[in-house]
């Protein structure tokens, strides 16, 4: 079980596990590499603008390695069916 970190103003919050902090660090340098190094915004309007539509290419058509080379939304799906297979064979 994760521990509970007191905010100043009496939050509390689940302390991020190393797993979690590295998936973010990776998404962080993908972003950084694939958009933000490449491109200079006029405003931080554009900048969020873009920063979103490559969070929807980078989850809906970027293919991942660690989802077998398919998207993420893709690669949830086949999950699922696989999920659904094995709890069929199971009750057969």
């Amino acid at each position: 079980m994760r521990q509970i970190r007191t905010e100043p103003r009496g939050l509390r919050r689940p302390v991020p596990s190393p797993p979690d902090n590295a998936a973010a660090e990776s998404f962080n340098s993908t972003l950084e590499w694939e958009l933000l190094s490449r491109r200079h915004f006029a405003t931080k309007a554009q900048a969020r603008q873009e920063v979103a539509q490559f969070i929807d290419r980078y989850n809906q058509r970027r293919r991942h390695s660690a989802c077998e080379m398919k998207p993420p939304v893709v690669y949830e799906q086949i999950l699922a069916d696989r999920a659904k297979g094995a709890q069929q064979d199971q009750a057969a």
